[in-house]
């Protein structure tokens, strides 16, 4: 299977930053408390567990990404349902989300972009809906189908967009073909959250909502979009045509350089508010983190909870530029 040089070399450049991460975390953990020492291999030994599989997956092409976010779709909607849902009627409704999940996948590869889009807004009313009243469900009715609406608009079909950026016109991705837009919303998305986060552990004092996310700092909020609108410049003549197809590099910085900073701006403020959406949850609920699965990173909702946002708002912008 041929790949795109310039897919080989981002791929080559993600796990180069990757390695060099590693070992600055590795070198900064040097004389740590063991405990914090473990989270942190934990996390990293995670990391390149998740790079490999979404490498692979990216060359693969969009059934195969496809089918990495329904297992991350499936699998968040279960740690969802341990969360808020204990009763033994969410086990008929996790599989009737579950359901709804695959059939929109599915659709997103196979169907039209506009059934892709309308099925799971429209199908998980009504399904969700008729499920409860046709069991005699009444108590509770409201809070029941809200909940589980919620979680698929939000665990299901938020990230859902990233992947139906496949759909776009490939003459959007500068050459690259559809990867183009994928590979630049999700590494901007993680870079973003990685920024934040190392920012506002080493300068950060001022918290931004203490309440519901205690270690998100103005200064990680400000060094993380500044992070991700320089890379959001650099990365768009390479992955996107912001600045137009068959032009230079220095020229097609120049010339996208608004619709570039635009989108990490998007990105950036996006993934703050999924990432604190998500922590909102797992404060009502009175946990840390939303499950073990990933070790270091928590659970399937800690890892995806900034892309809820970032991916269907990336994707309206894209089709805003289009005209």
């Amino acid at each position: 299977m041929a790949i795109h040089p310039t897919l080989g070399w981002m791929l080559v450049g993600v796990f180069a930053a990757l390695g060099v991460g590693s070992l600055s975390r590795l070198i900064s953990l040097y004389g740590k408390p063991q405990d914090l020492v473990s989270k942190r291999v934990g996390s990293l030994k995670t990391w390149w567990v998740i790079a490999p599989l979404f490498a692979v997956a990216v060359v693969l092409g969009q059934f195969a990404v496809t089918a990495v976010f329904a297992v991350a779709g499936g699998l968040a909607l279960s740690e969802y349902a341990r969360l808020v849902s204990p009763r033994t009627e969410s086990h008929d409704l996790l599989r009737i989300a579950l359901s709804l999940a695959l059939v929109h996948y599915l659709l997103i590869c196979f169907g039209s972009p506009t059934v892709s889009m309308l099925f799971l807004p429209i199908g998980a009313l009504i399904i969700l809906s008729v499920s409860q009243t046709a069991a005699g469900r009444a108590e509770g009715f409201t809070r029941t189908v809200s909940a589980w609406y919620w979680s698929l608009m939000l665990l299901v079909y938020g990230p859902s967009f990233a992947v139906m950026l496949w759909n776009i016109p490939s003459s959007q991705n500068n050459g690259i073909g559809a990867v183009g837009l994928f590979l630049y919303l999700m590494i901007l998305t993680e870079m973003n959250d990685i920024a934040q986060a190392f920012f506002g552990r080493h300068w950060g004092k001022r918290r931004i909502a203490p309440v519901v996310s205690p270690f998100k700092t103005w200064v990680g909020f400000y060094g993380g979009m500044a992070t991700t609108v320089t890379l959001a410049i650099l990365l768009a003549p390479i992955l996107t045509s912001f600045g137009g197809t068959d032009t230079a590099y220095t020229d097609a910085v120049t010339s996208g350089l608004a619709t570039s900073t635009s989108a990490g701006l998007l990105i950036s403020m996006t993934g703050y508010f999924g990432d604190i959406n998500l922590s909102a949850v797992k404060r009502d609920v009175g946990v840390k983190d939303s499950g073990t699965l990933l070790p270091g990173q928590g659970g399937i909702l800690d890892r995806i909870d900034s892309l809820t946002f970032t991916a269907p708002a990336f994707y309206c912008f894209v089709l805003w530029m289009m005209g």
